[in-house]
Formats: structure tokens, sequence, C-alpha cells
């Protein structure tokens, strides 16, 4: 997948470096996430707003063990 996914955002105009300066983190962070040696939400939510589709989609089968604030928020307000 990660081949994929950096040659998609290529053709749409979208590197790796501009994508890290966009989130305020190195490239070589990216550049693990895209290749599934690391894992980053923020990261990972934004490459696949980019590329319009759901993390679930570009990394399937991965866990995700910690929820954002509104999926905290939203859980704690359903509880009676």
């Amino acid at each position: 997948m990660d081949i994929q996914i950096k040659t998609i955002l290529r053709d749409m105009g979208i590197t790796l470096t501009a994508l890290a300066d966009e989130l305020g983190v190195k490239q070589s962070t990216v550049s693990m996430v895209v290749a599934g040696k690391a894992k980053s939400y923020p990261i990972q939510q934004a490459i696949a707003e980019k590329l319009g589709t759901t993390i679930a989609e570009l990394w399937p089968g991965q866990i995700r063990l910690r929820r954002n604030r509104a999926e905290i928020d939203a859980a704690r307000a359903a509880k009676p």
C-alpha cells in the first residue's frame, strides 16, 4: 500500500514533504506512517482526507487503540 499511497499523492501534486510541512511533523514521520511502520492517527486521517477515503481502507486490519476528543465526549454524553 505504501507505493500506492505515495503514487496517488504524487499524482495529486502532494509530496510527503509538503504534507509533513502542512502537519508540522518531519517528513520521515509521514513516510513511516505511509509505509505502515508507525501509527499516527492525525497523519493517517490527513492522508485519508486528501485521498477521499478512510483510514480503514488505506491501512486495513489496523486496530485503533485511542479515541479522539469528539469520540470520548460522545461516549460520555451517551452514558445515563
